[in-house]
């Protein structure tokens, strides 16, 4: 079964390979790319609607877990199938797909994304690009599943702490408020007062009013607002890691009707959570 589907892959490469050298537009839409594949002077993604895809597809998020440079076209296309728009197969330094993503929102049931490869002038995969840049971390692993994982004995002790974003930050905004930045100072004393942080993570969350996408760049924001202020307080940047999850993983659901009641019942949901690795200082022998 794998063997032929392999043969069918490289049919239907050769296929559209031979029809593309006849049609007029196939290559790159993108502007100076690199030899190397690794960069480009402009990147261009297509119009959705000249997708031969129509609407996109919805793909396996562990293959694209997977993916990373070094990575064939055949291999690609066993993974995701041909580029879903027109820029050709061979001799060109580019694929491009419209992927979908399930979101928990009843308004927008999926969320699509641009997705983009550039290869170097021997067909191997350099790099990868969003469109949104937000879509990446929709293939990321939940937070709260790497929590989760047991912790033994030797290991640094692990601290997590959560706050309200409604006292972080500002009605709409991602800049801290004196209260905010209060709550990450009694946050630091506590964790100094066990050690040095090997590993921190601050992650995001907004509740679902509004677009998903929208959502999603807000929690970003505000994760890497509060990163920066901790690195302004003599946290090493190179062990903090933030990311926005949007409205995913909620606390509570609410089915209030108007809308006062509904913003006041998702207040859990708007938050920020900070998991530290610490090591733990040791004591007198």
């Amino acid at each position: 079964m794998h063997e032929r589907r392999l043969r069918s892959g490289i049919a239907w490469l050769a296929l559209v390979a031979v029809a593309c050298l006849g049609l007029y537009g196939c290559g790159t839409v993108s502007k100076g790319v690199a030899a190397d594949g690794k960069s480009a002077q402009q990147l261009v993604f297509p119009d959705p609607s000249d997708a031969m895809v129509k609407g996109g597809t919805f793909p396996n998020i562990e293959n694209l877990r997977a993916v990373a440079p070094g990575m064939t076209k055949l291999q690609l296309y066993t993974m995701f199938g041909p580029p879903h728009f027109h820029e050709g197969v061979w001799r060109v330094h580019e694929w491009d797909y419209l992927f979908n993503f399930r979101v928990r929102n009843g308004e927008h049931p999926f969320v699509t994304c641009e997705y983009k490869v550039l290869f170097d002038h021997q067909d191997i995969a350099q790099s990868f690009y969003w469109k949104p840049a937000s879509c990446a971390e929709l293939i990321e692993e939940s937070p709260r599943q790497v929590a989760a994982a047991p912790v033994s004995p030797t290991s640094p002790r692990v601290q997590r702490f959560e706050f309200s974003t409604d006292a972080l930050f500002g009605f709409d905004a991602a800049r801290l408020t004196p209260v905010g930045r209060h709550q990450l100072d009694s946050m630091l004393r506590r964790i100094r007062r066990h050690g040095a942080v090997d590993v921190m993570q601050v992650v995001g969350y907004t509740d679902r009013i509004g677009t998903f996408r929208y959502n999603l760049d807000l929690s970003r924001k505000r994760a890497q607002s509060v990163r920066a202020y901790l690195v302004r307080e003599g946290i090493p940047g190179s062990v903090i890691h933030a990311q926005g999850w949007g409205e995913r993983d909620p606390l509570v659901t609410c089915t209030d009707t108007d809308h006062a009641l509904l913003v006041r019942c998702l207040a859990p949901n708007r938050r920020v959570e900070v998991m530290a690795e610490v090591t733990q200082q040791q004591g007198p022998p």
